[in-house]
């Protein structure tokens, strides 16, 4: 213990730089096709937090080193202008800018700078307003994972419906690299809808999973689309089965279909047969469907759809 004490003392500035610079690295790296599962996307999305902790964490010591008196102040500035500096840099590379991401940075900066000794004792004078940062933090951060169990729970009761944002949690159940948002559907102000922003990246995706998985009761997926502008959009829907991610996930193994869809209201009918016979060499398992995917590519300007209801029809 003394010798890895010795040795941490020893290569501080060296460790720090490292863990820093992987951390940004980490919140740079390309993804492009985002990431599939909602409970790994929110767990991705937390590594905010985490991520911002370790770096507040790491630089305390030495702001408190060289500027005492201000080491608190410049500690948060610093940090919280690479939280911001990092969404901004993420909107021009294939990364999603998110003021969620932000909020969670700005949480994991304020841990770090409670876990540093001499900040802590600053803070805990304010014991009533800590305590209530540190609680607000947690219930912020951990709200995602606690919708989508609710949400799972209400799926499971609305068979044959896969979603339809009537309820304020199945968006948690979205993932991908394209901005979305809990809106009215403007075809009819009683009726929610997800509003999807298609940006300019190579693949601008929306994931779609936690629905059941059997489909082989149905006969045709239904899903009710309203297109923003005055000109025409091109849409990939993809839908793939288990057995496709256990292969690899090739692209000639799942349903792959590219619609146009025109301004103002779209309807479309995807009929299950043909999504059986889509892969090359097999038919899709119905009774294990695990995600449908919407993307474009290479648009050359960002569009909006309003995704409003997709739901399984027959038999």
């Amino acid at each position: 213990m003394n010798i890895f004490r010795r040795l941490l003392n020893n290569n501080y500035s060296l460790l720090t730089t490292i863990l820093i610079a992987g951390v940004i690295i980490l919140f740079l790296v390309p993804v492009p096709w985002g990431i599939s599962n909602p409970w790994l996307s929110n767990f991705w999305n937390a590594g905010h937090l985490l991520g911002f902790f370790i770096i507040s964490r790491c630089l305390a010591p030495y702001c408190q080193r060289f500027v005492p008196d201000f080491a608190f102040s410049i500690t948060a500035i610093i940090t919280l202008l690479m939280a911001g500096g990092i969404e901004i840099v993420q909107a021009t590379i294939n990364r999603q800018p998110s003021w969620n991401d932000f909020v969670l940075s700005s949480i994991g900066i304020f841990y770090g700078l409670l876990a540093f000794e001499p900040f802590k004792k600053r803070l805990i004078k304010n014991y009533l307003t800590l305590l209530a940062t540190i609680i607000t933090g947690g219930v912020y951060a951990t709200f995602p994972f606690v919708a989508l169990t609710i949400d799972k729970t209400l799926a499971e009761t609305r068979v044959p419906l896969i979603i339809d944002f009537s309820t304020p949690f199945e968006h948690f159940r979205l993932s991908g690299t394209s901005n979305y948002e809990r809106v009215t559907y403007p075809p009819n102000p009683n009726e929610k809808a997800v509003k999807v922003n298609f940006t300019t990246v190579p693949y601008s995706m929306l994931h779609i999973r936690g629905f059941t998985p059997n489909w082989s009761n149905y006969s045709a997926l239904y899903i009710d689309t309203y297109l923003s502008g005055s000109t025409p959009l091109r849409v990939n829907i993809s839908i793939e089965d288990q057995i496709h991610t256990q292969n690899g996930r090739p692209f000639n193994d799942r349903f792959t279909r590219v619609y146009q869809l025109n301004p103002g209201r779209n309807i479309l009918t995807l009929l299950l047969d043909d999504i059986k016979k889509a892969p090359a060499s097999r038919n899709m398992e119905l009774s294990h469907i695990k995600r449908i995917a919407l993307y474009t590519m290479n648009l050359e300007a960002n569009r909006q759809i309003y995704l409003n209801k997709i739901q399984l029809i027959g038999p």
